[in-house]
Formats: structure tokens, sequence, C-alpha cells
């Protein structure tokens, strides 16, 4: 995803030169947004609480290797997300090991759906990437950042008609993208859209 708002290359770039007050804004601007995304997959309060403040020490730690082409969100979206997965087959690899009683083949068949679904978000940060620049606004600042139509709408100085007509669009859009992708074709690859971008 590319950067739409000066303001967020501005940002990045004070985040990549220690600027601890830039990272506050970006902290206190996506936090509540990556814990709603979060606790979708983990349904835990106290592990999504764990992903997200790991994301951001990720993102501070990594500060340096941060490149002027990739928005915030998008940058918090994807590492966020790929956390999740990993705490899922992280916790289902423990569970395998610790519960005998469980039959190996639904095992396999849960782990198999783990890296099914990540691969379908991919395909769906592929799709975002696809939508014309006024559509992937919407969508990052309806599905990604949690803003209202009318907050959308005065950001981008069009009515929020056309904020819920650009995001209806741009949900058709990626859900075709996914589903005509195979062989990842089936209800998971919905269930990838649902999950994050309800």
């Amino acid at each position: 995803m590319t950067i739409d708002h000066p303001y967020d290359e501005e940002l990045l770039v004070r985040i990549k030169r220690g600027d601890r007050g830039a990272f506050k804004i970006v902290y206190d601007q996506y936090h509540h947004v990556l814990f709603r995304n979060v606790i979708r997959l983990l349904h835990s309060e106290e592990d999504a609480r764990d992903v997200v403040q790991e994301v951001f020490m990720i993102l501070w730690e990594k500060r340096a290797t941060l490149t002027g082409n990739r928005s915030v969100n998008g940058w918090l979206f994807t590492v966020s997300y790929n956390r999740a997965v990993n705490f899922l087959k992280k916790k289902l690899r423990s569970e395998s090991t610790d519960l005998a009683a469980i039959d190996t083949a639904d095992q396999k068949n849960g782990y198999d759906d783990l890296l099914l679904l990540d691969a379908q978000l991919a395909m769906v940060e592929e799709a975002v990437s696809k939508l014309s620049p006024r559509k992937r606004a919407v969508f990052e600042l309806c599905r990604l950042q949690g803003k209202t139509y009318e907050a959308a709408a005065r950001e981008l100085g069009i009515s929020k008609y056309t904020v819920s007509e650009y995001l209806q669009e741009a949900m058709a859009f990626i859900r075709d993208y996914v589903r005509n992708q195979p062989p990842y074709k089936g209800t998971l690859a919905i269930l990838a859209i649902e999950l994050f971008f309800r």
C-alpha cells in the first residue's frame, strides 16, 4: 500500500529518526483499531493486547529500516496480522503437543487452515493495492483506521454517500479478486476478508 497522505510520510520519517513524539501519535491513532482487528482472530483480550504491544515494539525496533513507500496503517496492519497468525500457529503446535487425545488429522487440518488463511490475507493485501487511489483511501480510512463514513468524507472532501459507494465497490472487488485466485477459492477466502474488514 502506498502513502496517500503526506502526514503519514512525515510520521514515518520522524519515527525513523527516533522521534518518540511521532511514535506516540501513531500509537494513539492506531492502537485501538489494531486491537479490534487482532481480537477477531485470537478471541482473547490478553493475547490481543500482547500481540499489539509486540507490533509497536517491532515498529520502534525496526524504525531504521522503514521506507517511505508504505503507509503507516498498511505496515501496522500487515505486521499485526502476521503476528496474530504466528501466535495461532504457535498455540496450535503447543496444543497438538500437549493434548494427545486430539485426532492428528484434525490438528493437521487446523494448521493447514491457518496457512491457507495466511495466503489469502496476502491476496487481500494484493487486491487492496489494485484499487483506485480514491477507493483505496476510503478502504484504509474506514476499514483499517476504523473511521466513520462522515469522518472519511470530511478527510477526502467527498460526500458520505460516495464513501459508502466506494467502500461497497472496494469490498466487492476484493472479494471477487480473492475468490478467483486459484488454488485458494472457497469459504476461507471470504472468512479472511470478513475477519479483518467487517
